[in-house]
């Protein structure tokens, strides 16, 4: 009794911050994974499995919102500095909530594994590299790449259960690889201030030695060889970022010239990273006012890639 009584100002908390606690799952995340693993085993044009699927899909959902709220446990004195306070504040709660996900998260796995033991494991290999995101903070780039392989990763569900690796399965993986990685590089340059001292970031880091020597190098445009002067075509451009978006850039050029080898679809896809080039030359010019623009657009592009991917295989 002493013990149902314990567990009661734990569920009355989780029912007063319930709507907080919903978007701390960052639920958009869990609808992209769980579309992606459908979409995984959609590829092979095969009779699909729907309870591997379902369970498979759902298994991604928690375990992304699994990631997601352990992190915000793990970064709650740092986010105090943006504003996000929640965290800090019901730092128990967070964590009981979080144990509650991974409860249900290895429930599913479970049933996962004894249906196929290889797709189970690829699941939980995918939660502990996620969960790691958190412990990595003072390595550079390591936390760009988590990011953007877990969120890649789950196309190669439908392969992995079926024991071979369709060449456009590779294919949008690697898309879904660079348009991520970049994302996380928009992101960073956002929290460029607030990070310092704290992470190892792409922006924290090139700013520094911007400071230290007062060396820029000339811009590299993603699709030709010709080389522009920065301050000729960015007047007003922030030097601290630029080596931030001519990483992206040249991430996102690079892979794009990949879309149009895959159909109408890709052909789409490609002209959206155009797009992201573009709104990345916008955020070297005055970051502070686009960025949260340029994020937007990032996830339009993701969204857009996987919703036509579906209606293609419809």
């Amino acid at each position: 009794m002493k013990q149902i009584q314990s567990l009661m100002p734990t569920f009355f908390g989780f029912w007063r911050h319930r709507k907080k606690l919903f978007f701390a799952t960052r639920f958009w995340v869990s609808i992209y994974a769980f579309l992606l693993v459908i979409l995984s085993f959609k590829l092979f044009e095969l009779p699909l499995p729907w309870p591997t699927i379902l369970l498979t899909s759902l298994s991604f959902s928690l375990l992304s919102a699994s990631i997601q709220i352990v992190n915000d446990y793990h970064d709650r004195k740092n986010d105090q500095k943006k504003g996000k306070v929640f965290a800090a504040n019901n730092a128990s709660l967070i964590l009981n909530f979080w144990l509650i996900i991974n409860l249900a998260t290895a429930g599913l796995l479970m049933a996962v594994y004894l249906i196929s033991p290889k797709l189970s494991i690829f699941c939980l290999l995918i939660w502990l590299l996620g969960i790691s995101y958190s412990f990595v903070q003072k390595i550079l780039i390591v936390q760009n790449l988590i990011v953007a392989i877990c969120g890649g990763l789950p196309i190669l569900s439908g392969g992995v259960f079926y024991g071979r690796l369709e060449l456009k399965s590779l294919f949008i993986f690697t898309i879904l690889l660079a348009i991520i990685f970049v994302r996380e590089i928009v992101k960073d340059i956002e929290d460029r201030k607030i990070d310092a001292g704290h992470k190892n970031t792409i922006p924290v880091i090139t700013a520094q030695k911007i400071r230290s020597n007062n060396h820029i190098g000339p811009i590299k445009n993603p699709y030709f060889t010709i080389e522009h002067p920065i301050k000729k075509m960015f007047p007003d451009f922030d030097p601290e970022i630029f080596p931030s978006f001519d990483i992206a850039a040249k991430i996102i050029g690079r892979t794009s010239l990949i879309c149009l080898l895959l159909g109408g679809w890709g052909f789409v896809t490609f002209f959206g990273m155009i797009g992201i080039i573009i709104m990345l030359a916008l955020v070297l010019n005055r970051p502070d006012h686009y960025i949260q623009t340029a994020k937007q657009f990032i996830n339009l592009i993701i969204a857009m890639l996987v919703l036509s991917i579906f209606i293609d295989k419809i």
